[in-house]
């Protein structure tokens, strides 16, 4: 099974204050992400992390190691996000590894037929959204507008309760959207 999720922010104090998110302490969010995640996803899945994995460790690479290996997942595909820097400088060494099993800046891929756009940040249109691809991203915190018309979705974890997004929840999510084409391939403008 495919799993999609962002933004956890391991050892970012401030993101409790920034994203109101309900947790005492940093160990205890880095603690409930880490035990709602291994409450659904099995070690044979595959997780899709879209960026923001941990900062703020002052280079500690250490510290990725072993924040990664709370989870019992063995495959993980990383788009890198904003505040991946220790993970861009180490991506040797985190391949090398097997802490990930690839690490891009963007992804294209297709699960049931459903052709997917995955990248840390949000397009406003992206390759194939004129025949209706998905976007799904994180770096927002859930914090843009919902759109109707925009088959993008932020799979961030403050938006779905801390928990890893499933591709049949990205699908009922994507099943209340209006679609409507929004770039010059579908308006006829060339």
């Amino acid at each position: 099974m495919h799993w999609y999720s962002s933004d956890f922010h391991f050892g970012h104090a401030k993101i409790l204050e920034y994203d109101n998110r309900p947790f005492a302490t940093i160990e205890e969010m880095n603690e409930e992400i880490v035990n709602r995640f291994n409450e659904v996803v099995k070690p044979d899945d595959e997780l899709f992390y879209l960026g923001d994995f941990a900062l703020g460790l002052n280079g500690q690479i250490d510290k990725i190691y072993e924040y990664r290996s709370r989870f019992n997942c063995k495959h993980w595909r990383y788009v890198l996000g904003n505040h991946d820097d220790l993970i861009k400088k180490n991506e040797e060494r985190l391949l090398a590894d097997r802490v990930f099993d690839s690490i891009e800046y963007y992804m294209e891929i297709k699960e049931n037929k459903k052709k997917m756009v995955l990248s840390h940040c949000p397009f406003l249109t992206w390759n194939g959204a004129n025949h209706g691809s998905w976007c799904v991203h994180g770096h927002c915190h859930h914090n843009l507008q919902p759109d109707p018309y925009s088959l993008r979705v932020d799979v961030g974890v403050n938006g779905w309760n801390y928990y890893p997004v499933s591709f049949e929840q990205i699908a009922d999510y994507m099943r209340n959207k209006q679609y409507r084409p929004v770039d010059h391939h579908s308006v006829g403008v060339w």
